[in-house]
């Protein structure tokens, strides 16, 4: 099947590491960081879970002109997916902290364009619409993480 998903592309980012002492500036853990995962997040997780099931797979969304947009470029393409991202802000960015298996944080970066402009709604429906008419998908999965 040709799949495509629409919404919100981000990068989720887990950073992995044990706790061994609490700051001494601040009552807070400190996490010594041992290792880093970065994974499509929102409808790229979508997406690429699509894709490993064996669909012909399509992202449309948006990510950022900086380098987390440009490492969901890369996996997507690892993945075998079509990204029809625009560009538009900064890409929305998922950071966990976790130790021993405890999740500790969550801190989003989020630059979300639905918020900030009716006009950006517009431009992404266009968008949308020129993809499906040009990419002729046999599904369309709306991934709406709001």
């Amino acid at each position: 099947m040709k799949v495509l998903v629409f919404g919100d592309i981000m990068l989720d980012v887990y950073h992995y590491g044990t706790i061994s002492r609490v700051s001494p500036e601040a009552p807070v853990l400190i996490l010594d960081k041992k290792d880093e995962k970065r994974v499509l997040g929102g409808a790229g997780n979508v997406a690429r879970n699509l894709c490993n099931m064996g669909n012909e797979t399509a992202l449309v969304g948006s990510r950022g002109r900086d380098e987390h947009g440009l490492t969901i470029v890369n996996m997507a393409r690892d993945c075998g997916i079509h990204l029809f991202a625009l560009l538009f802000g900064s890409t929305i960015l998922k950071e966990r902290f976790v130790s021993d298996s405890h999740h500790l944080l969550r801190m989003d970066t989020e630059n979300c364009p639905s918020l900030v402009s009716v006009k950006y709604e517009d431009i992404l429906a266009r968008h949308l619409k020129d993809v499906i008419s040009s990419w002729y998908p046999d599904f369309v999965v709306v991934a709406d993480y709001n």
